[in-house]
């Protein structure tokens, strides 16, 4: 049973990559159409992928911060609620 997790893992594990990766990329696609659509110069398209990318970047980097006192406390009482629920279950199995 260990190994039929295993295996979903790893597959749920790529769609969730190749999910992400859409997801990053679809913007960035929106203003290329934009642009092939309006016949834009190729200044247009380096400036606006690369203000997307920054902003997403400074994003990022703002909810790392901010939220990283946060999450201590949260994580912490996430996980000892998983290791309950799991701990239970891998008991009731035996």
């Amino acid at each position: 049973m260990k190994g039929t997790y295993k295996f979903l893992e790893i597959i749920f594990g790529i769609i969730n990559v190749v999910e992400d990766l859409i997801e990053a990329l679809a913007f960035p696609a929106i203003l290329v159409l934009i642009g092939l659509f309006n016949d834009l110069p190729w200044q247009y398209y380096v400036i606006s992928i690369s203000v997307y990318f920054i902003i997403a970047i400074i994003i990022q980097l703002v909810f790392h911060f901010v939220f990283k006192h946060f999450e201590k406390g949260f994580l912490h009482s996430f996980l000892d609620l998983f290791d309950k629920i799991f701990d239970k279950r891998s008991d009731d199995s035996q």
